[in-house]
């Protein structure tokens, strides 16, 4: 299945519950004394839908959200899933791409700010490479501004988007696997093809840290299978590798960090796009 389409399926699927948490298969619960019914809490009455701002640019991220039982969800689900028919023929980054525009077209259709939704869709329209999709994103989050919860202009709802750091989940590789018990819940990026060969308390940290290719992670995890009995009757014992957790002040550390490098490099993409617009 596309990844744009993945949300047609998640539509059919909200009249089962009140709430449904949609999630990238390379997503992994690292911490289970954490539960995803805070967030529904805390979001149930602001909300439809609950998106949420990856960290390590600017991206809304399309792989994981939160989704009401109700018809606006269904509906802007299903104009989700059909961006995949009307994606440009360019480097389009597929549902991550698409969630920008779809953001724009309809809370930002009638934009009438220097930049317009034209602006950014002919750059996304002549995208070749992540630096040209990052052009296109920030075009699009320039429109939207500090913009966090969104109205839909006929009133059927409403969509959420959380700051960086907020939401259930974060990329895990943007900390060398580094973790902590204390604020992280979900890790996203376990991808079996790009894992790294598994870390032991023997190891040194420096084995962890050294310099790896994009996306590339260690199994914080150390029990080797999990008792699915075990699962069920809520028995199971967590083991994870020490080596790779840290204190909550260590990890905000390492994330402070990225986040202040994140907003210099979408400077850096912002001021790209006058020299994109020449060029159409």
């Amino acid at each position: 299945m596309e990844r744009n389409m993945r949300a047609k399926a998640t539509s059919k699927l909200l009249h089962r519950h009140e709430w449904t948490l949609f999630l990238d298969a390379d997503v992994a619960v690292i911490n289970p004394s954490r539960l995803i019914d805070d967030f529904v809490e805390q979001n149930k009455d602001v909300a439809d839908l609950v998106f949420f701002d990856r960290f390590f640019d600017w991206e809304i991220a399309a792989g994981s959200y939160l989704a009401k039982n109700s018809s606006y969800s269904k509906e802007f689900l299903i104009k989700f899933a059909n961006t995949e028919f009307t994606l440009p023929k360019s480097f389009h980054g597929s549902d991550n791409g698409a969630i920008h525009w779809l953001f724009v077209e309809q809370f930002f259709g009638n934009n009438t700010s220097q930049l317009n939704s034209n602006d950014c869709h002919k750059i996304w329209s002549i995208s070749k490479d992540f630096d040209d999709l990052f052009v296109y994103e920030a075009c699009c989050r320039l429109i939207m501004g500090e913009t966090r919860i969104f109205h839909d202009p006929t009133g059927k709802g409403t969509i959420k988007l959380l700051p960086k750091g907020e939401a259930w989940m974060r990329d895990g590789w943007i900390t060398d696997s580094k973790w902590s018990l204390d604020s992280d819940f979900m890790l996203h990026g376990w991808k079996h093809s790009i894992e790294m060969p598994k870390i032991d308390d023997a190891n040194a940290w420096t084995r962890a840290s050294s310099r790896r290719k994009f996306g590339n992670w260690y199994r914080g995890i150390a029990n080797p299978t999990f008792d699915l009995n075990s699962c069920e009757t809520g028995k199971i014992t967590w083991k994870w590798w020490n080596a790779l957790m840290i204190s909550k002040n260590e990890l905000q550390d390492i994330l402070m960090k990225k986040r202040l490098k994140t907003r210099q490099e979408f400077f850096d993409s912002q001021a790209q796009i006058p020299k994109y617009l020449k060029k159409l």
